[in-house]
């Protein structure tokens, strides 16, 4: 999300106190999220409101997920931007607490993961992917792109946790393959 939206640069905190209090903060009234794996705080979101040229993600909400810690300063500039954050782990992000707390304070019990390889992995090793819906297409080989989960070989993690639902092809050369977590 960093270098997708906000720049490589943390967030200026000059100027910001310390928030008093450390209690997650979700803003009223969001029709949908942007969330942020970010345990320390430091994307540095102009608005609580993400503006996209893609109608995926344009006028949602930003949410940051959080470790104990993220800065007290960056919590006070969050408010400030009307930027919600979870605080999910003490040190790292405990996705399970994360994904609970996604569910219980901001009502959302369906997440569209579309993280790298890392962060795929980290859903993976977690347990918490549920269905996967993979585009299969002939592209050309980029070295310096991570696989679907990182360094994992992905053909046989879907095959040994997944089942294939459906396989539709939409083009020549692509096909839009859904799976379902196996049941054990």
């Amino acid at each position: 999300m960093q270098s997708s939206f906000t720049g490589e640069m943390p967030a200026d905190l000059s100027g910001y106190e310390p928030a008093g209090i450390r209690r997650d903060h979700v803003p009223n009234g969001a029709g949908f999220y942007a969330i942020a794996l970010d345990s320390k705080g430091r994307c540095a979101w102009q608005d609580g409101i993400l503006q996209d040229e893609d109608p995926g993600y344009d006028r949602c909400q930003v949410l940051e997920i959080l470790s104990e810690e993220a800065d007290g300063r960056y919590l006070s500039r969050c408010h400030d931007k009307g930027i919600g954050y979870l605080f999910a782990g003490r040190e790292t992000i405990d996705l399970s607490l994360a994904c609970d707390k996604l569910a219980h304070l901001a009502g959302e019990r369906t997440l569209l993961l579309e993280g790298g390889g890392i962060i795929n992995r980290s859903f993976l090793e977690a347990g918490l992917i549920d269905e996967l819906v993979l585009v299969k297409a002939l592209v050309p080989e980029d070295d310096s792109e991570q696989g679907l989960f990182g360094t994992l070989d992905a053909a046989a993690l879907i095959r040994d946790r997944f089942e294939l639902l459906t396989e539709q092809k939409v083009g020549p050369e692509t096909v839009i393959c859904r799976y379902r977590k196996r049941s054990f």
